[in-house]
């Protein structure tokens, strides 16, 4: 019996073979990750730079403080990331509803148009016939 090859989900694809939804959805996995970084780093450097004004600290207030303003910078954004997220899917949710609405409309008016056009038609044939 030949021994089967284990394959990584991490190893490369031959060319051609990726899905553009994987790579779609990667990318944006990726995106996340980061954006998440970047507001972390920028959460630690607002913390730093506000403890920095106040000099008379000691070194463990000062470690203290910087992790609380960070900690606190951290789920002040945790709570707009999400706020962001719940508004997308609102937001995704009313358009989906406008357009289903919209199609319904469209389909409904291509058959009564279709309809009035055949049946303009068979009135032609049956006054000429």
């Amino acid at each position: 019996m030949p021994a089967r090859r284990h394959r990584s989900r991490w190893a490369a694809e031959p060319a051609g073979t990726c899905r553009p939804d994987d790579v779609a959805a990667g990318l944006s996995r990726l995106d996340g990750y980061l954006y998440w970084q970047a507001r972390l780093a920028e959460a630690r450097r607002d913390a730093e730079h506000t403890a920095d004004l106040l000099p008379w600290l000691t070194s463990a207030q000062r470690a203290d403080l910087v992790d609380a303003l960070t900690t606190a910078h951290t789920e002040h954004a945790r709570g707009m990331v999400r706020h962001v997220a719940d508004r997308i899917a609102e937001v995704r949710g009313e358009y989906e509803d406008r357009y289903r609405t919209l199609r319904i409309r469209v389909v409904g008016w291509s058959a009564a148009a279709f309809g009035a056009a055949v049946a303009a038609g068979a009135a032609l044939a049956l006054m000429r016939g």
